[in-house]
């Protein structure tokens, strides 16, 4: 048997803070448009007395209240006025880019006016690059270097040299055949750059008369390798020019202990270190072609046949 239904119900708060007070000096109390109780709620607005053709609502200019007031800031002690003064900036920071022609244009305000800042972005000089890294065995190529120079009669090519013809070697199994590498050799005072034409397809000693040459540094060529060994550093990352797919960097030469048929001995080795950009290369054209220069560097007899 069901209850009878009371005479009237008790009304129902017609939003969610209906029932709270609002804080002294709070927005729910400065807002005369919130649906609050009339024990809390301001004097609502005016009603409005005027319509437009479309039939819009705008208020006439006398019948709308005006926005309380923002609270009066006392102003600084001279102590803290000095300090602000101090640390505001004197001009808007403005980003510094390389210009490179590639112009951002302005963008419009919603006023349909251009921005007074704009910016020039500089396409980068240098490919965001990714590297792999490996150790080789440089036994036979300090044999390859001390056969060379007793063949010619003095100091042979230098592991530089025989590493750059391992990557011109590469290149041309790759797909580049005849590529020209860059042999770059940051050493102060003066870092020394020449290019080796054909690098896996010419005769050594003609590799080693390119090496001893100069090039400018807007000279073209396929791929670099920087020889930080020559500053006696174990490894390195070389950057690689924007379009270029590969750069390989080289250590110095070290000799570490390792164990050859069963007893220790000291075996050369040297730190190889691939940049590649992912744009251009795969991952696993990028394994590949470092394998491929370990390898030819394991067996550097081959690179001696033009």
């Amino acid at each position: 048997m069901g209850h009878p239904a009371p005479a009237a119900w008790p009304p129902a708060p017609t939003t969610a803070f209906a029932w709270d007070a609002p804080a002294p000096g709070s927005l729910a109390e400065r807002m005369p448009s919130w649906d609050t109780p009339e024990e809390t709620a301001a004097q609502p607005l005016p009603p409005l007395a005027s319509e437009d053709p479309d039939g819009d609502w705008q208020p006439l200019s006398e019948e709308v209240e005006p926005w309380p007031a923002a609270p009066f800031a006392p102003p600084l002690e001279p102590a803290y006025a000095e300090a602000e003064a101090a640390f505001a900036p004197e001009a808007p920071f403005v980003p510094a880019f390389e210009a490179r022609g590639d112009v951002v244009e302005p963008w419009d305000d919603p006023a349909g006016n251009a921005d007074p800042v704009a910016v020039t972005l500089a396409a980068p000089a240098r490919a965001a690059a990714l590297w792999l890294r490996t150790e080789v065995p440089a036994a036979g190529l300090v044999e390859v270097q001390h056969h060379l120079g007793v063949e010619w009669g003095g100091p042979g090519p230098g592991v530089a040299v025989l590493l750059a013809s391992a990557m011109g070697r590469a290149l041309a199994e790759f797909g580049n055949p005849g590529a020209d590498v860059l042999l770059d050799t940051p050493v102060r005072p003066e870092a020394h750059r020449a290019i080796l034409r054909a690098a896996g397809e010419r005769p050594m000693r003609e590799l080693v008369d390119d090496a001893l040459s100069h090039c400018p540094h807007d000279a073209l060529f396929d791929c670099a390798l920087t020889d930080f060994g020559a500053a006696g550093v174990d490894e390195g990352v070389a950057p690689i020019a924007e379009g270029q797919p590969f750069g390989l960097a080289a250590g110095a030469v070290r000799d570490i202990l390792s164990f050859v048929a069963g007893r220790p001995a000291l075996s050369p080795v040297v730190t190889l270190t691939l940049s590649y950009d992912p744009a251009l290369v795969s991952p696993g054209d990028a394994a590949w072609f470092l394998g491929r220069v370990r390898a030819l560097c394991e067996a550097p007899h081959a690179l001696l046949a033009a």
